[in-house]
């Protein structure tokens, strides 16, 4: 009897460490905002690939792209984070800047990263960056401004934008979320204190193959650093 009800406790505990564990490992991720209204996993199921950047690397389903050159992505500089590194002149805007990207992206889609700014930057700015081409961009950044301002950037290419005060010191980690619904773009962010922020939401008809990711840009002469803990792409 006594050996029953050892085995029947056993399958109970194990099913439901089985259970938790996605969860422990999601709110590992995104902090105590998974029990309220968000997580990364909150919209559906990964379709696409998903990068905590723990290769030596950038794996393959990456593109990098370099419009005006002298910038680098980099794996090593600090591990299990990718570094995006871009120097100016030129000076570049947030659509001319490096870029990682994954194509053939459709329909409707949430992508997530967790940025972190150097130190030692000038004026620019990194985040999620998602685009059909050089004239329909919707860009969600963490930025620096001339005068060291922090904000967050939620805007279109030659379209309406959003900025964000972000009362943060510059070396804490923010999370940030871009979700496509049909026509609209949803912009968020979660802080280093796991606090919830709504940016806005912009409309522009996107209804073709995407190319979605990161990317970075310095808007003063000098270099710009963002490192980026994670990108997460859920259908």
């Amino acid at each position: 009897m006594k050996r029953h009800t050892r085995i029947a406790v056993t399958a109970i505990v194990t099913g439901v460490l089985i259970c938790i564990i996605p969860y422990v490992a999601t709110y590992s991720q995104v902090g105590p905002n998974m029990w309220g209204t968000r997580s990364v996993t909150s919209h559906g199921t990964i379709r696409y690939p998903t990068d905590n950047f723990n290769s030596a690397i950038l794996n393959g389903f990456w593109t990098f792209e370099d419009p005006q050159g002298n910038s680098s992505v980099d794996l090593g500089a600090r591990a299990g984070w990718l570094r995006i590194a871009t120097t100016s002149p030129p000076l570049r805007d947030m659509i001319s800047g490096p870029r990682i990207i994954q194509s053939n992206i459709t329909g409707d889609f949430t992508i997530s990263t967790r940025v972190q700014l150097s130190s030692n930057n000038v004026a620019g700015s990194a985040g999620i960056i998602v685009r059909k081409d050089s004239k329909n961009t919707v860009i969600l950044h963490r930025t620096l401004s001339t005068n060291m301002k922090e904000q967050i950037f939620f805007g279109i290419k030659d379209g309406s934008n959003t900025t964000y005060d972000l009362p943060l010191h510059i070396l804490d980690p923010v999370t940030l979320f871009l979700d496509k619904r049909g026509n609209a773009f949803e912009g968020s962010y979660i802080d280093a204190n796991n606090e919830w922020h709504d940016v806005g939401t912009l409309i522009l008809p996107l209804d073709a193959s995407l190319d979605a990711g990161l990317s970075a840009t310095a808007t003063q002469e000098g270099t710009f650093v963002g490192f980026f803990d994670f990108v997460h792409l859920f259908s």
